[in-house]
């Protein structure tokens, strides 16, 4: 099994590497391409879709060194007996052996290696499926009909409802991933072991092991598509983001408003005051705060026009872009 795990990492490295290659020309691509950013599912600031892009990358290079490592800890063999004596064998043997198949000896075993290792090779796939259905999620719900700032490149289209274009490719990833976590609660169960051996792990390892890697296999193919034919609508962000009418702004004119030197607890309240009453439908937060005596007394009109521009919240992006990338 060691030596089929590691054949199976040299197969889920290359292929992870070529999702990092899309993410980054993706990336790069959409890296001014402006969006609201969400929290609690809410508007809460401007960030650009590449940022977005940009973090999963970052995520998942990550999962690369995860991969490695794991690869490396499972690169072990044995043959020391039946309770890792060598009462029986030469420990030149193992060495030999071991060396044609690209393996390590264990320093030491009982009977078979110990099965932590086989856990965190799992535990490494199964945090890969998390953050790929991670992605997945997000491409669902900015799919959906009432945000519809991404699309997947080929959506399939409902057996029912003609009209419809669902995100198959995302959900299928999404369902997997559960299926592959599920795996890692068996991997840890079977680290334990009746003194120097057991046959309670050995059958579920027949399953676990090869089933992990196909699915992870699985999952990097699919989401590698994924993202590859991804298809953004910047008109519709740029449309989603003026839903707001200038709320994703408050934190902005909250700050620049202590600055001048009104309190922090009078300010929230001023901006929490007039974001109720741009809710209400009494005008943006612009105009309402412009029309404001007390607001006034702090910032000018054009001063405070100042403020609802898009291109101070963008103006990091370029140097987060350059930690990865340098000057690209």
């Amino acid at each position: 099994r060691s030596w089929a795990m590691r054949q199976a990492f040299e197969l889920l490295i290359p292929k992870l590497k070529k999702l990092l290659e899309i993410l980054k020309r993706r990336a790069l691509e959409q890296k001014e391409t402006l969006m609201v950013g969400r929290t609690h599912g809410m508007h809460a600031e401007p960030i650009t879709f590449g940022l977005k892009l940009l973090l999963w990358y970052d995520e998942l290079s990550r999962h690369l060194q995860r991969l490695q490592a794991a690869q490396a800890i499972v690169s072990v063999g044995k043959i020391s007996g039946s309770v890792g004596t060598y009462a029986h064998v030469d420990p030149r043997v193992e060495r030999r052996v071991c060396a044609r198949l690209g393996l390590r000896p264990a320093r030491i075993t009982n009977q078979s290696l110990q099965r932590d290792r086989h856990a965190q090779a799992l535990a490494a796939l199964a945090l890969l499926g998390a953050t790929l259905e991670k992605m997945a999620t997000e491409v669902r719900n900015l799919h959906r009909s009432e945000i519809a700032e991404l699309r997947e490149g080929s959506p399939h289209p409902s057996s029912s409802m003609p009209q419809k274009q669902n995100p198959s490719s995302s959900e299928t990833i999404c369902g997997l991933a559960r299926l592959l976590r599920a795996n890692l609660q068996a991997a840890i169960e079977n680290m334990v072991v009746w003194h120097e051996q057991d046959l309670t792990r050995s059958s579920v390892e027949r399953v676990i092991i090869p089933d992990g890697f196909i699915l992870a296999d699985y999952l990097l193919t699919r989401t590698t598509a994924l993202i590859e034919h991804l298809q953004p609508d910047p008109e519709r962000m740029r449309s989603n983001l003026a839903l707001s009418k200038g709320l994703i702004f408050s934190q902005t004119v909250l700050l620049k408003l202590i600055e001048r030197g009104m309190s922090r607890t009078q300010a929230h309240e001023l901006l929490r005051a007039k974001a109720l009453a741009v809710q209400r439908g009494e005008g943006e937060l612009q105009e309402l705060l412009a029309g404001d005596a007390e607001v006034r007394r702090y910032l000018s009109p054009p001063e405070l026009a100042t403020l609802f521009d898009y291109n101070y919240h963008l103006r990091r992006v370029g140097e987060i872009f350059a930690r990865f990338f340098g000057a690209e």
